[in-house]
């Protein structure tokens, strides 16, 4: 008896367990985007100046960049504040 009860308590945990895998996959994975504008410092922080809009910048210090133009690589959340780009790559542009 004791053995079952061991056999149908590890089937339910590896029943849950396998449950959650499902439900982890079925989020669909970031999109990255690229964005090319001028880097600025404000007063939320680095922020990336594009035609489209103002991303703030999150994974990256990009402060040695201030003025320049670049490229940046990475994924968009969009929050109450606006636009949040957390950076993966970044590159000066032409």
């Amino acid at each position: 008896m004791k053995k079952m009860i061991n056999l149908v308590v590890c089937a339910m945990l590896v029943s849950f367990f396998a449950a959650g895998m499902v439900i982890a996959q079925d989020k669909p994975a970031a999109k990255e985007t690229a964005v090319t504008g001028t880097v600025e410092k404000t007063d939320a922080g680095i922020c990336i100046k594009a035609e489209d809009g103002v991303y703030t910048v999150a994974g990256q210090d990009l402060a040695a960049m201030v003025g320049k133009k670049v490229k940046a690589t990475g994924t968009v959340a969009e929050g109450p504040k606006g636009k949040t780009l957390t950076v993966t790559a970044v590159e000066e542009a032409k």
